[in-house]
């Protein structure tokens, strides 16, 4: 499905909770990934790649903790 494919349903108002739980490790994933596969090859597009990605994660987890309570 992909960002675009699950940013689309969200803003469909589809199973937005499960599009928000799910996009949390989908999101934070990619981090340590970064690290192994660039493995000191960065650039500072994939430092602010990361640091958007974590900021993303953080929301997530604030959105689900306090509007999903439920």
């Amino acid at each position: 499905m992909g960002f675009l494919g699950g940013a689309a349903l969200y803003v469909r108002g589809i199973r937005r909770r499960t599009l928000a739980i799910a996009a949390i490790p989908y999101t934070a994933v990619q981090i340590p990934l970064w690290l192994v596969i660039k493995a000191g090859n960065y650039t500072l597009v994939g430092y602010v790649d990361k640091a958007v990605q974590v900021v993303l994660v953080v929301a997530l987890l604030v959105l689900v903790l306090t509007r999903y309570r439920d």
